[in-house]
């Protein structure tokens, strides 16, 4: 089993909201959270703000994406899809999800691991396991 995906979500103005880790969801460009340092953060920012536009900052690389829940099974949980890259070299690119690769940059392969310093293109991002009942 690969390692999970570690994030950090900013909101609108850059201020960061919490870390996060998180896995692939079952449906094509969303990403699963499961763990939040500051999930009251999270709870405020969607609720409370009525905010859903957020920062993931993933390595190097920045991409803007919308920030999602649901209540299922007697807990929170919380989701992030619509990803596209951030920064002067992504403008007018459109982010694009596979399954094997993860996020990709239209035009551009992903970023492997041992390309960590790349600020163009997402990191590569593995499956890993879901548990049950984890909205798709």
């Amino acid at each position: 089993m690969r390692e999970p995906i570690k994030v950090t979500l900013l909101d609108e103005q850059g201020v960061e909201l919490t870390k996060i880790t998180s896995h692939l969801g079952r449906s094509p460009g969303q990403m699963l959270v499961d763990w939040a340092t500051r999930p009251d953060a999270l709870f405020q920012y969607y609720f409370d703000r009525g905010s859903r536009s957020v920062t993931a900052v993933i390595g190097a690389a920045k991409w803007s994406a919308v920030l999602g829940t649901r209540w299922q099974m007697g807990a929170r949980r919380w989701f992030l899809h619509t990803f596209n890259p951030v920064g002067a070299a992504q403008r007018g690119q459109r982010a694009r999800w596979t399954q094997d690769s993860g996020l990709v940059v239209a035009g551009i392969r992903s970023l492997r691991a041992t390309d960590a310093t790349a600020t163009h293109r997402a990191p590569a991002i593995a499956r890993t396991s879901e548990p049950r009942g984890v909205p798709a």
